[in-house]
């Protein structure tokens, strides 16, 4: 907002600027955020802050007075926030609007730092406990061991593993590529080494307090290691974290107030407001505005365009699973693109288990999901399509028909009545080519339940050794709770966007992934305008499929839900 320079005495000078309300959180909670972000403008130390900055500018002026100058004026509702100054000259009322907004800037940012280095140093002081405790198990097993030779010899070596995991537990924070995977491989071995330790222990002493050292000794090492990891995981948030504004617009010029009537001031006023009205229009443009082309959800998720997915309706498809069904179409040589980029992502993280994120129903990530573990089967790799979504078990359907709800599944698995084997199931592709279905299964579960319990990490963890790739559908993140425990277990995420679908409902999925630790390999942009060069690919499809392609019953299909 910029206002016309006139002789006189006082000037002021309003800067609008949009406040970097978290628009990851619900409107609730941007509403408090903004009115705690009032308080702390307004308050006495960001004044300080702003009379500092002014002086450096070379005017002389003190805290007290740049308090009287300074009228904030915002709302609890809006984003926008508009900081107006009166002093002696147009230069000094420029410079107090500005400083004010920059002074606000730091103070965020000593709060945002003061907050990380608290959390790093009560994760310190925990750990440094946990070391300490760890000194004191050693000395009392050591005791209880010392008449066994053997068991003394083996006790020597479990405590020299236990301090080489503590240090290779601090480098592998900061290691890559073979060096992290290096690491991994040493620490693997002396937690062998641990383990060897403590089953002889175990095996050789009825002694409970000896037993019950041993499991504690366990479960403080793998505390450290979550500890460590957390907190590299604090301090790589604090160096990405947002500024506190979205968008300032700077102060440029005044405007005198001196012989001001009530109609110049009235006229004063609604220029104000009008900028206002215009910045907020812009913060609601933004807010309301949908995905048009497949580059731009690149800039919230921070994350590469894997593939985009042709609309299927513009290629007159009649089945969800064109790369099974319609190998020949465009979208099914996309979904051949999107299994290769997303397996080529995997391998830079070392993820094998990838859940299949949308921010909400009907965004096409079931369809996606199997697609794509249909397009991997047929580039040779072995595949497993993991149906988590209890409530809809669509993808099931999509590949072993109406008889899916009969076929035992991961809820067997937990509750011990069948076996990974008897719970998975081959799905034939044509071909001779399979993959591999692990359904819900047959035992009522409460779902949340089920993916927040150790078995079912476990179980889906061990899977990841058995297969190149292990896919999981899940339900929409930001509808069902327990979608984010699956997100969590798996090692890689894949987000699908539809076209034209919402940009805030991304930004609120963004939001909600950052409070994993999963990362996001990329994403799928879906249901996007089928493009010219898309329907070239005849050619190269040849060498891919012969001149015969795939042939399948397509009878039993329904339209996908997810």
């Amino acid at each position: 907002m910029t206002a016309r320079v006139e002789s006189g005495e006082i000037h002021d000078v309003s800067a609008p600027c949009l406040a970097a309300a978290d628009v990851a959180a619900t409107q609730a909670n941007n509403t408090q955020y903004i009115g705690s972000q009032l308080q702390i403008m307004r308050s006495p130390v960001v004044s300080e802050a702003a009379t500092q900055i002014v002086v450096d500018a070379g005017f002389l002026v003190v805290v007290d007075e740049v308090i009287e100058a300074v009228t904030i004026v915002g709302s609890d509702d809006s984003p926008l926030v508009t900081i107006v100054a009166q002093a002696p000259s147009a230069e000094q009322a420029v410079a107090v609007a500005n400083a004010v907004a920059e002074g606000y800037r730091e103070v965020s940012q000593r709060q945002s730092g003061a907050v990380t280095e608290a959390q790093l140093e009560r994760i310190d002081a925990q750990v440094e406990g946990i070391n300490q405790r760890l000194a004191e198990i050693e000395e009392e097993l050591a005791q209880l061991v010392a008449e066994d030779e053997a068991l003394f010899s083996l006790q020597a070596t479990s405590r020299e593993a236990v301090t080489q995991i503590a240090d290779l537990q601090q480098q592998l924070l900061v290691a890559e590529g073979e060096e992290a995977v290096a690491i991994r491989q040493r620490i693997e071995d002396y937690r062998l080494a641990r383990t060897l330790y403590n089953e002889v222990a175990s095996a050789s002493s009825g002694n409970p307090e000896q037993q019950a050292l041993l499991e504690e000794q366990a479960g403080q090492v793998d505390r450290r290691a979550r500890l460590l990891i957390r907190r590299d995981e604090i301090a790589i948030d604090a160096s990405l974290a947002p500024d506190a504004f979205a968008l300032i617009q700077q102060a440029t010029e005044a405007a005198r107030l001196g012989g001001l009537g009530f109609p110049r001031l009235l006229a004063v006023t609604l220029i104000l407001g009008l900028g206002a009205g215009v910045g907020l229009a812009y913060f609601l443009s933004v807010w309301r505005r949908t995905f048009s082309t497949r580059r731009e959800p690149a800039v919230v998720l921070g994350a590469p365009l894997l593939v985009d997915i042709p609309d299927f309706e513009q290629e007159g498809l009649d089945s969800p699973v064109p790369a099974r069904d319609h190998p020949r179409s465009a979208a099914a040589e996309a979904y051949r693109f999107a299994s290769s980029t997303t397996e080529a992502a995997a391998r830079s993280t070392e993820a094998r288990s990838i859940f299949f994120a949308s921010a909400t129903i009907g965004h096409g990530k079931t369809t996606t999901a199997v697609n794509v573990a249909v397009a991997a089967a047929y580039n040779g790799r072995r595949v497993l399509l993991v149906d988590s979504d209890f409530g809809s078990q669509e993808a099931a359907f999509l590949l072993a028909g109406e008889g899916h709800t009969a076929l035992a599944g991961m809820t067997d698995v937990i509750e011990g009545t069948a076996s990974i084997g008897q719970a998975t199931h081959s799905i034939v592709l044509g071909n001779g080519i399979e993959l591999d279905l692990l359904p819900r299964g047959t035992r009522p579960s409460l779902a949340a339940a089920v993916f927040q319990s150790q078995p079912a990490r476990e179980l889906i963890t061990g899977l990841t050794e058995s297969y190149d790739l292990v896919l999981i559908d899940g339900p929409p993140v930001l509808q069902v709770a327990y979608a984010a425990s699956l997100a969590e277990i798996a090692e890689g995420l894949v987000v699908i966007v539809e076209h034209q679908s919402s940009h805030a409902e991304l930004v609120d999925l963004r939001g909600r992934l950052e409070l994993l630790s999963t990362p996001i390999l990329g994403y799928i942009y879906n249901r996007s305008p089928l493009r010219r060069e898309m329907t070239m690919t005849e050619g190269s499809m040849m060498d891919i499929l012969g001149d015969a392609g795939f042939t399948t019953d397509t009878s039993r299909h329904r339209q996908p839900q997810g």
